[in-house]
């Protein structure tokens, strides 16, 4: 089980890579969009498309590395009353039985609509540019894919911490050593952060 934690994370931090160079992207073509358009007044008919595309693209890429290291926000207004083995046992079953199930339809069909822009060719049609859809969606539905994942392995490390107890000493293992964010002192059992 470590071993698909591992490369569950590995994955997760590889998708949080790409979308730093999609932010990197993102923002070159907005500042080329700014100059174009104010200095050289030629505005471009692609920069909304690029940027909406990217932006979205990069929100869902770097989800599950958001999970992985606890950093999605919460709200744990009660959670500091529970013991540990209870804050796990009720976050493995929101995580693995409420949420997960809802994660899994919407990347079945977001998978299913991307599938569909490549085999038909669809193009954005509200736009002048009519971008190609597909590589926008495929990377919409391979954000979820590692989100839910990630998502996966949250509900088995905490329905293992309900019926083990304690921190989640492989929380260490899988990123070889406590990283800001990432060791036990951060997580949920010591309620200064959430899933």
């Amino acid at each position: 089980m470590v071993k698909f934690y591992a490369v569950t994370a590995r994955l997760s931090e590889r998708l949080l890579s790409v979308a730093m160079l999609m932010a990197l992207a993102m923002m070159g073509v907005t500042i080329y969009e700014v100059v174009a358009r104010r200095v050289f007044d030629a505005p471009t008919v692609w920069s909304n498309d690029v940027t909406y595309m990217l932006n979205g693209s990069l929100f869902l890429l770097g989800a599950a590395s958001t999970l992985l290291h606890y950093r999605h926000v919460t709200i744990d207004i009660m959670a500091d009353r529970f013991r540990t083995r209870t804050r796990h046992l009720i976050l493995g079953v929101v995580f693995g039985f409420v949420l997960l199930p809802i994660l899994v339809l919407i990347d079945f069909v977001a998978v299913e609509k991307a599938w569909a822009a490549f085999a038909s060719g669809e193009r954005e049609s509200v736009s002048a540019w009519e971008p190609l859809l597909w590589p926008y969606l495929s990377m919409v539905a391979l954000g979820l894919s590692a989100l839910s994942l990630q998502m996966l392995v949250q509900a088995v490390r905490h329905l293992r911490g309900a019926v083990v107890g304690g921190a989640f000493l492989d929380a260490y293992l899988v990123t070889g050593g406590a990283t800001p964010g990432n060791g036990p002192e951060n997580g949920p059992e010591n309620g200064k952060s959430g899933a």
